[in-house]
């Protein structure tokens, strides 16, 4: 069973290193910007914009999930956005992935926080929203129709 905690600034490379693997995985490691400093501002500086947890299995680091809060205008209505939720390989199928999502969901649920957008790539809608529906009993999905998010495709993002 996977351990959750907040990150730290001590954590920043281990989140630099998980958004390199996942964008690697995306095919999209031609648009990340490696900026150490900008990252360590915009997540631990005076006024943070995000918020990361991370997972861990037997201490080992297994992944992570990275959201930030919003608001929709069309609601009138504040909510979290689940950027990016990313497990290495090698603790895939472990219930890593799911302790994440549901941890966030929770998250906004406990804020009272009506409404949380996951990121949704892949053929991972399927699984997310059974999951994010047991931890918050709703899900505002954006992006290509489902029939194209389910299809096992390369990302189009």
């Amino acid at each position: 069973m996977p351990s959750l905690r907040p990150a730290v600034e001590a954590d920043l490379d281990l989140i630099r290193s998980f958004v390199s693997e996942l964008a690697e995985y995306e095919q999209l490691s031609h648009l990340v910007v490696d900026d150490r400093e900008a990252m360590r501002a915009a997540l631990f500086g005076p006024r943070p914009y995000a918020e990361v947890v991370i997972a861990e299995v037997d201490a080992a680091p297994a992944g992570f999930a990275l959201f930030f809060h919003n608001f929709s205008t069309f609601l009138a209505r504040p909510g979290l956005y689940l950027e990016d939720l990313f497990v290495r390989p090698a603790f895939r199928g472990r219930g890593v992935g799911k302790a994440l999502l549901l941890f966030v969901g929770k998250l906004a649920r406990n804020k009272g926080v009506s409404l949380l957008i996951e990121a949704v790539r892949h053929a991972g809608l399927r699984i997310s929203k059974r999951t994010y529906d047991r931890a918050t009993g709703k899900f505002l999905y954006e992006g290509p129709s489902q029939e194209e998010a389910v299809a096992p495709a390369k990302s189009k993002f």
